[in-house]
């Protein structure tokens, strides 16, 4: 196969004109810049590739960007740019960990992945985003006890609910009781007593498995006469 070569030659060189489905490239040597040429004489050029100027890119499609760690330089998108499934990894100043607070409306783009802390001592109340059936996954950790009210688990909407269950352990000396969801339960309640309670270490994960259904499973403790934490709460 012959070898090719760009010349670096005069923007204007005298035979710097494009041709049938063909442009004459070159290395500007005034700029030391990769050009091709746009028209019929050497009058118009076009820059290919240069290193220091911002780079438009105009109605392009960006597939899966990944970014790690720092992202030095100016990037314009310009028109329409799709951008498929960005991944940003070393992201700084971003916690695992969310606060519930008192309530605590979720989104998918926000906490899924997260672990939310049950952080309250008048019960944390969290909502669940509705049910879609695209896999996300939740978490919830009870980070401080409840000395009043419960800490409650729940779906956004009465189409919604739980499938799965919850281990409870009262006591070393007794087996743990294990709590399986009902038809139509969509509320998860530790009551500080019966139902769980509500104490620093008790752990759900809760997967988004199929559309109106959310698969749970999750460790408590509880006292009294042991009850199951599931209820059909959610109107």
């Amino acid at each position: 196969m012959p070898t090719r070569f760009i010349q670096r030659r005069a923007a204007l060189a005298p035979d710097d004109i494009s041709k049938p489905n063909a442009n004459a490239i070159f290395i500007d040597s005034d700029d030391n810049q990769l050009k091709f040429t746009t028209g019929t004489s050497g009058t118009t050029t076009v820059d290919a590739v240069t290193e220091t100027q911002t780079q438009t890119l105009t109605n392009k499609t960006v597939d899966a960007p990944v970014l790690s760690g720092s992202v030095t330089g100016t990037y314009t998108l310009a028109g329409t740019p799709t951008l498929t499934s960005p991944v940003i990894n070393n992201a700084t100043g971003v916690s695992a960990l969310i606060a519930a607070g008192g309530t605590l409306a979720m989104t998918a783009a926000t906490h899924s992945g997260r672990t939310i802390a049950l952080d309250t001592a008048a019960g944390s109340v969290v909502t669940l985003p509705a049910s879609t059936g695209g896999g996300a996954i939740y978490r919830f950790l009870v980070t401080l006890t409840a000395t009043s009210n419960s800490h409650v688990i729940q779906v956004a909407n009465a189409t919604d609910e739980f499938r799965g269950f919850v281990v409870q352990d009262a006591s070393e000396a007794t087996a743990p009781n294990i709590w399986w969801a009902a038809d139509n339960d969509d509320t998860v309640t530790l009551n500080r007593t019966t139902t769980g309670l509500a104490a620093q270490g008790e752990y759900f994960e809760v997967v988004d498995g199929t559309s109106g259904v959310f698969f749970i499973r999750g460790y408590s403790q509880a006292n009294g006469i042991e009850a199951t934490p599931f209820s059909n709460a959610v109107s």
